[in-house]
């Protein structure tokens, strides 16, 4: 260890520690070939990660590692051939059930949705009291409403049919079919109504729909 002091004499070298000017300079200079080869490499290391990687160099674009990115990827799909056995999705009876038309879906596009069900009580048979002096004056079909998809200002007309009485037009309450059938013959139209489903605002989600059935017209 050595002490500097101040003096009036020329100044001079103090030797500390064996210090040799020559010698330092080379290992300054030895050290700064070191930092400037590692500084290259690291560099060149890390541009390697960003700027020369070509797996996915297609598909991702570039990113500076501080801002983020966002993309759209077009999707086209296509409805399949189902066999007689097979469709696309199974309903039951107890099940949520879809109706009405949405043209101007953005994603799905088009989409009609219909229902066919049977008149019939809760239980069945059901016993009448005094079932001969009793008569039918107004028929109401009731639906339980969940909610709405898509645009709900755009109107709804629900019309309900009844399945012509033909031959071929062959549909039995004690059998299934697909949800994609639409081989049935609609026969007289029973009632209509359009509605706006912003609308239905009702405490109780029921839509009442009037029908109207000729007097002599049997139930089924």
């Amino acid at each position: 260890m050595a002490t500097l002091q101040a003096s009036k004499h020329q100044p001079q070298f103090i030797p500390v520690n064996n210090y040799n000017p020559v010698k330092n300079k080379h290992l300054v200079l030895f050290f700064l070939i070191v930092s400037l080869l590692s500084g290259v490499t690291i560099f060149t290391a890390c541009k390697r990660i960003n700027a020369f990687t070509d797996i996915g160099s297609g598909l991702i674009p570039a990113v500076d590692n501080i801002n983020t990115f966002d993309t759209v990827l077009n999707v086209e799909a296509y409805n399949g051939i189902f066999g007689d056995n097979e469709d696309s999705i199974r309903m039951l009876s107890s099940e949520i059930h879809f109706l009405g038309q949405i043209t101007n879906d953005p994603f799905f596009g088009k989409t009609d949705a219909r229902i066919y069900l049977q008149l019939k009580p809760t239980l069945f048979p059901h016993a009448f009291a005094r079932a001969d002096s009793l008569t039918i004056d107004s028929v109401v079909l009731v639906m339980d409403y969940k909610g709405a998809y898509g645009d709900s200002t755009i109107p709804q007309t629900i019309n309900v049919y009844e399945i012509a009485n033909i031959p071929t037009n062959v549909f039995r309450a004690d059998s299934n079919y697909l949800v994609k059938s639409t081989n049935f013959v609609n026969g007289d139209l029973l009632g209509s109504r359009t509605i706006i489903p912003q609308n239905l605002k009702d405490s109780v989600k029921a839509y009442r729909l009037p029908l109207n059935l000729p007097p002599d017209r049997e139930m089924p």
